[in-house]
């Protein structure tokens, strides 16, 4: 991945281009576990949600020269979740139409039922929420001291501030100094993120 990153714009722009296969990379890793999320959140095993994966990310590959990219109309991952949405679609009619499925459509295939698009939107908005925090822990994290890092890992497990306290041998209000210090960062690079991929 490389070292600075993109904004939306610039990245799929670099993307759609298909001549940069640093964006590409970006792109993928930016994208790749939230793409990954949302198929296994509609009921496919992780088997099939990292096939169905690949699957939008080829799609995607060859769609992304077409995407026309208008800020303020919609964000770019209402796009992709349409484009997930419809892979996924795809792929359980072909099986059925073999007489193949994946476990949970075997006996029933009704797509439009399961898998309707404000439901795929809202289980895309809350993976997103997910993904985005993930990605935001891993890029503030190597800013910040071991000691600070285990105090916020603890209290997010619901240890209390005295605990804390005892277990790193600081004083209460430190441990509160740490938690108000990573939290500033992580919603400064969570809304970064958001903003910059969503």
């Amino acid at each position: 991945m490389s070292e600075s990153l993109h904004t939306r714009k610039t990245l799929i722009e670099n993307v759609r281009k298909l001549k940069d296969d640093d964006s590409w990379e970006d792109f993928v890793h930016y994208y790749r576990a939230y793409i990954f999320a949302v198929i296994q959140g509609m009921g496919l095993s992780n088997q099939e949600a990292e096939d169905l994966s690949q699957k939008v990310l080829l799609k995607l590959w060859k769609k992304l020269p077409d995407f026309e990219y208008r800020p303020g109309k919609c964000k770019f991952r209402t796009w992709l979740c349409t484009v997930i949405r419809n892979v996924v679609i795809s792929e359980i009619r072909s099986l059925s139409s073999r007489g193949k499925g994946y476990q949970k459509f075997k006996d029933n295939v009704d797509e439009e039922a399961t898998f309707s698009l404000p439901e795929i939107e809202q289980l895309a908005n809350q993976e997103w929420k997910a993904h985005i925090g993930k990605l935001a822990w891993e890029n503030i994290k190597d800013s910040l001291s071991d000691k600070v890092i285990e105090a916020f890992l603890l209290f997010s497990e619901g240890v209390s501030t005295p605990e804390i306290a005892e277990k790193l041998n600081v004083e209460a209000n430190t441990v509160n100094v740490y938690k108000k210090r990573v939290r500033e960062k992580l919603l400064k690079e969570i809304n970064l993120l958001d903003s910059e991929l969503g």
